[in-house]
């Protein structure tokens, strides 16, 4: 179960063990409706309450890393990824233990756990989506 309030539309998430984008929330909650996220399966949008338990934040890893486009350097030991608009710089830099870090190294948010807050994270910083495809059939 992931809090309602760090959703957003866009995130990937897992549901029923397999990682899915939020196409859509719902935060109408009452008696007979909770929150809800809507999700694709090829053209079908389907939805699951935000309390369910086949609602689960998909942990990082360095392979969902490598899926958003970081790098791992090997001399500085920081997971990277280059600012795509002038390929000079890094938009964001992680750690090995994915913490969030500044130019000097020093933690800016520790331990980053999900894809969906390191997407989050993102946002807040750059105030441009996370680019990231998903292997094909990843379940996890």
């Amino acid at each position: 179960m992931i809090p309602f309030s760090e959703l957003r539309i866009g995130n990937y998430v897992l549901i029923n063990a397999i990682i899915r984008k939020i196409a859509m929330i719902s935060s109408v909650e009452d008696k007979k409706h909770l929150p809800t996220v809507g999700y694709y399966v090829g053209e079908d949008l389907r939805f699951i309450d935000c309390d369910s338990k086949q609602l689960q934040a998909a942990s990082l890893s360095n392979s969902l890393l490598e899926q958003a486009g970081f790098l791992f350097d090997n001399y500085f030991h920081l997971w990277q990824k280059a600012r795509p608009d002038t390929g000079t710089g890094m938009e964001m830099e992680l750690d090995g233990d994915y913490n969030a870090v500044d130019f000097l190294r020093r933690p800016l948010l520790k331990k980053v756990k999900s894809m969906h807050g390191l997407q989050n994270l993102n946002y807040a910083l750059n105030g441009k989506e996370l680019t990231f495809t998903p292997a094909q059939a990843v379940a996890f």
